[in-house]
């Protein structure tokens, strides 16, 4: 786990790299920022995705899911439970 460094003195935010991978003209990068705050945890999915031409990167797009508390997580557990962990 990497570590961002302090968010403010009650926080911390720590990001990895899930998995990254390469297509033609396309690298894609997933990762999970989990930040610990004075209410509790919030973890946040990012999906980077950049265009590449030539060697060069020439657009980035990042998708978000904002951030999820402990009563986001539980909600969504109940409500869309996963088929597969």
């Amino acid at each position: 786990m990497g570590d961002a460094g302090d968010v403010s003195t009650k926080s911390r935010s720590y990001r990895d790299t899930m998995a990254t991978a390469t297509s033609t003209g396309r690298r894609w990068s997933a990762n999970i920022e989990t930040q610990q705050t004075a209410s509790g945890t919030v973890t946040a999915l990012r999906l980077h995705v950049c265009e590449v031409i030539d060697g060069r990167i020439t657009a980035v797009t990042t998708y978000c899911n904002g951030g999820w508390d402990a009563s986001r997580r539980a909600r969504h557990a109940a409500e869309a439970p996963m088929l597969r962990p």
